[in-house]
């Protein structure tokens, strides 16, 4: 009897523990239930109140994000060297060619050939610099040269009323700039669209009859930028090396969020020197004097440097 008794106490104690566990798991599962509801109702709420007045889904807002970077960071970062002149750099020195500006890079030799700088003949650490063959040369990107591949030589040279900023790379990551890299890449920017339309005007005159003027527009309207230059140039120059040069170009940048930014440009340049391919020639004193200068014949014969009389005229249209 006390063997029953006992097996009908636990049999009733372990009934009591099953009901008590079932009525916790309901419960348990009731909570979990109601969360996700509560979290729902929350965040509708939530995204009630950030939804904006006039009734347009948050997807549809536009977000604004900024982007910003150092080229003088990323220079450094560079293998190689790098120097970058800059516009206020260019607008105290007032050059008169690229090739006063190139003097200021270390590592570049440049021989000139006509008093201008029409005619650029560029070397970098004891290369060869006729023709600037072993440079690649770009203006906003575009090679100057017409065939880079297969004839290098730099016959045109954009005028340094262009130029806005310089950048000159030495090294090894100029092999993803195109061929003809084994000295340098020179690259040239020209004049980007000001926010408010204005005009620069500017005019020189100097001896031996030289003179230039220069005009360029600029502005911006709605999302397209443009400007507009025009730059002539022309004297005796020194040694009866006369010139004139004549330079136009046309720039529009379009600028929008889904496309980003598209640029259209457009140039004219005709020029004519009193030089040649081989530059100055070679000519004695005595062929060079005047003859009243002395009744003496001379006994040596100082070479004079005397140009050709042969002119040589460049026309590029882009």
């Amino acid at each position: 009897m006390v063997t029953e008794a006992a097996r009908a106490s636990l049999f009733r104690s372990l009934r009591g523990l099953s009901t008590f566990s079932a009525c916790l798991l309901l419960a348990a599962r009731a909570n979990a239930q109601a969360a996700p509801s509560d979290r729902s109702d929350a965040s509708a709420a939530a995204n009630s109140e950030a939804a904006p007045a006039d009734g347009t889904s948050p997807s549809d807002a536009s977000h604004e994000i900024t982007v910003r970077g150092n080229k003088a960071d990323a220079l450094k970062r560079a293998s190689g060297s790098s120097t970058t002149i800059g516009q206020r750099e260019i607008r105290n020195t007032q050059p008169e060619s690229n090739a006063e500006l190139l003097r200021r890079v270390p590592g570049l030799q440049v021989r000139t050939e006509d008093p201008m700088g029409l005619r650029l003949n560029l070397g970098v650490r004891g290369l060869s610099p006729t023709r600037s063959r072993l440079i690649l040369m770009e203006e906003d990107g575009v090679p100057v040269v017409v065939s880079p591949y297969g004839e290098p030589e730099l016959y045109y040279t954009p005028m340094v009323e262009r130029v806005q900023r310089l950048d000159v790379i030495k090294g090894s990551d100029v092999l993803r700039y195109g061929p003809q890299t084994v000295g340098a890449v020179v690259q040239l920017h020209t004049f980007d669209p000001t926010l408010r339309p204005g005009w620069y005007i500017a005019s020189q005159v100097g001896s031996r009859g030289y003179g230039s003027l220069q005009a360029r527009y600029s502005g911006t309207s709605g999302d397209i930028g443009y400007v507009a230059q025009v730059v002539r140039k022309s004297g005796d120059g020194y040694r009866n090396m006369g010139f004139y040069a004549t330079d136009v170009f046309g720039k529009a940048v379009l600028t929008h969020a889904a496309i980003g930014q598209l640029s259209f440009k457009i140039g004219f340049h005709d020029d004519r020197a009193r030089t040649t391919y081989t530059g100055l020639t070679v000519r004695t004193s005595a062929e060079y004097a005047p003859a009243e200068c002395s009744t003496r014949p001379l006994r040596s014969a100082a070479p004079v440097y005397v140009p050709s009389p042969r002119p040589v005229r460049t026309f590029v249209s882009r």
